[in-house]
């Protein structure tokens, strides 16, 4: 999970089984500045040095989060070369985590893509959502509304999200060569009028219920709303009825506790 939740030596030993098997690592670090003062005062370098000195750095990496990256951290990643941040800002409204640093990680060419994390700090798992929220918060933390402009925010989400998972070449852009992973949205609902910019629509007014159809490597998900894939009525019902075990916690077995 993260470097407070693993010693050195399981570090060192997941980079290890990562370069055998030619894959990378998705870890949480730096996830808020508390974590990252916690490390400080515990062992004295942040997380994200943690990750340097155990080898962790030297696969391909996602880190979840960041909100607590220092400047002095942000050269490290640079020069990893292999790392990218999955940024959920819907998470760090709920959790009151702050933000991660979207300016600086970019400017220094780290990749930074959208991530909703889990259901319980972020509930609707809307991806675009999660985009219209990243734009605001970051002029709202800027003061500034012309932070962070309509096409920065669309190559966030589309080519910056492909590049932090390692697949740039392979996804995030219409373009031959490119897998045919594509939405169909609908943009005549009341919501989307007067339609002045599609592309501004596509960040401000687009809700998950204007997304009609999708198709991911070309094949089709889902069609007209329908689902192709996935019983939906089936899923609900299992969860319904494993949600009593599901919510049972065991001490020492099988929760781990967030402790940095």
């Amino acid at each position: 999970h993260a470097p407070y939740t693993c010693d050195d030596d399981f570090l060192r030993a997941a980079a290890g089984y990562a370069r055998d098997l030619g894959t990378g690592i998705h870890i949480h670090a730096s996830e808020e500045m508390g974590q990252t003062r916690a490390s400080l005062e515990k062992r004295g370098i942040t997380p994200i040095q943690v990750l340097q000195e155990t080898g962790i750095l030297e696969c391909p990496t996602i880190i979840a989060h960041g909100c607590g990256i220092l400047d002095q951290d942000i050269e490290i990643l640079r020069q990893a070369r292999q790392v990218g941040v999955a940024h959920a800002p819907k998470t760090y409204l709920k959790l009151g985590m702050g933000l991660t640093p979207i300016a600086a990680l970019r400017q220094a060419d780290i990749p930074v893509g959208l991530a909703t994390d889990g259901a319980v700090s972020n509930n609707t798992l809307d991806i675009l959502e999660s985009m219209r929220l990243m734009a605001m918060l970051q002029k709202h933390e800027a003061r500034d509304p012309e932070v962070m402009t309509i096409g920065e925010i669309l190559e966030i989400a589309l080519s910056g999200s492909a590049a932090v998972v390692g697949l740039q070449d392979k996804i995030g852009r219409l373009a031959p060569g490119f897998l045919a992973d594509i939405i169909l949205v609908d943009m005549e609902g009341a919501h989307m009028q007067p339609l002045h910019s599609i592309t501004a629509s596509l960040v401000y007014n687009v809700r998950a219920g204007d997304v009609q159809t999708v198709l991911v490597n070309g094949r089709v998900l889902m069609r007209d709303r329908q689902l192709l894939t996935l019983d939906k009525p089936a899923i609900i019902h299992n969860v319904r009825e494993r949600m009593q075990r599901l919510a049972q916690r065991v001490p020492g077995r099988t929760i781990q506790v967030y402790n940095p």
